[in-house]
């Protein structure tokens, strides 16, 4: 199944570029693995894995923004907007009014929580630029598929693995998605964490590759068909 690209997806792929050429430098270098010169690939294939999963999460953050955008333009009513992405687009705010004691700041909260929002409940169309995706984007870092699947419910998109099925790639693939995610999660975070007994070899950092390449292309065609049941149009254009 062949799926326009989002902008961050194709930035994403220079990204990823990024680990390829570390494996290629310790290719080069080190045509063989042996027990010998294992513990000089080793930091490189952790710095992949680094590297890997820090474009793995700004791929999905671009790729909100780039959405939001996209609804910004569109010149839709408020009424096509999942309820969700409009509870998303203030909670925020609402937040800082409830920690809030100082009831002139208080007042001032609330004020701009009804200019900035009373559109998205109204049933005309949108003003420009009202969403803003730092209000889906502000909590989110070190994702893992928990954190990935409460992100994409703000933008009114339920079990986003389970909808991964639907969308004609391999289901074998497709099917072991969630558990790479978490592993490549978890890995990075032992990583980062000063956990040197973590190991990797080139056939994971491989693996690892394919599977975030795999999720990345899933998502974009699943926000894609997303942003298209709202605003009848496919967005992606790439």
């Amino acid at each position: 199944m062949f799926y326009k690209r989002s902008y961050a997806l194709q930035k994403y792929r220079g990204r990823q570029r990024e680990v390829f050429g570390l494996l290629k430098v310790s290719r080069k270098a080190y045509p063989e693995v042996t027990l010998r010169n294992l513990s000089a690939l080793k930091p490189i294939y952790r710095g992949a894995i680094v590297l890997l999963y820090s474009h793995l999460e700004g791929y999905i953050e671009d790729v909100i923004e780039e959405s939001v955008e996209y609804l910004n333009r569109a010149c839709i009513k408020s009424n096509q907007l999942p309820g969700r992405l409009k509870i998303a687009n203030c909670e925020k705010v609402i937040a800082e009014i409830s920690a809030t004691t100082d009831p002139v700041k208080k007042e001032q909260l609330i004020e701009a929580l009804i200019i900035n929002n009373y559109p998205f409940w109204s049933d005309g169309e949108l003003p420009p630029a009202k969403l803003e995706a730092d209000f889906l984007t502000s909590d989110f870092a070190n994702p893992s598929p928990r954190k990935i699947e409460k992100l994409l419910k703000k933008m009114g998109i339920e079990k986003i693995f389970s909808e991964m099925f639907n969308l004609g790639f391999n289901k074998r693939r497709v099917g072991t998605l969630s558990t790479k995610i978490e592993a490549l999660a978890e890995i990075r975070h032992d990583i980062a964490h000063g956990n040197f007994a973590t190991a990797c070899t080139d056939d994971d950092l491989i693996d690892y590759l394919k599977s975030v390449k795999l999720f990345c292309r899933c998502l974009d065609a699943k926000i894609g068909l997303h942003l298209e049941e709202i605003t009848k149009e496919f967005p992606w254009k790439n």
